[in-house]
């Protein structure tokens, strides 16, 4: 049973799932992988249509994002954006669905719907749960982001 749960139009969020026929299933397009211990290299066969995406993030509540983390967060928040804005469906993963999938999701919904990191946040919260995107490192970062026009 795939434990994600969607976010916006297009986009869902949750743990690794356990195998490609639950992304099959569900018809998504676009898989993030954003957790650095679950980085799966999928065989070429199973990644046919679908846009296979690794961002391995750190969620040490102790080590700060780097900045060369909120890069490779912000490239893949923008990517999951522009792939899902006509008519793709993302499912970003990290091993709870929660902090680093949570970070990735939140720049995308900046990108694609004009949204700042606070509103972002609230949203995926209120989806996910009270406990997403509770990295205060993450939540710093993503404070930063102003509504778009």
């Amino acid at each position: 049973m795939l434990k994600a749960t969607r976010i916006a139009s297009g986009m869902y969020q949750g743990p690794c799932p356990l195998s490609t026929d639950q992304v099959r299933a569900h018809r998504f397009t676009v898989l993030a992988f954003c957790a650095m211990e679950i980085q799966p290299m999928l065989p070429g066969h199973l990644q046919r249509g679908l846009d296979v995406l690794y961002v391995p993030l750190n969620d040490s509540y102790a080590d700060p994002m780097t900045d060369a983390e909120w890069e490779l967060a912000r490239g893949a928040g923008k990517e999951v954006a522009r792939l899902t804005a006509h008519g793709g469906r993302s499912l970003v993963t990290c091993a709870a669905g929660l902090n680093r999938s949570g970070v990735v999701n939140a720049i995308a919904m900046h990108y694609r719907f004009g949204c700042s990191g606070p509103e972002a946040v609230a949203q995926i919260r209120a989806t996910r749960g009270a406990n997403a995107l509770s990295n205060p490192s993450f939540e710093r970062r993503l404070a930063k982001l102003p509504r778009r026009r």
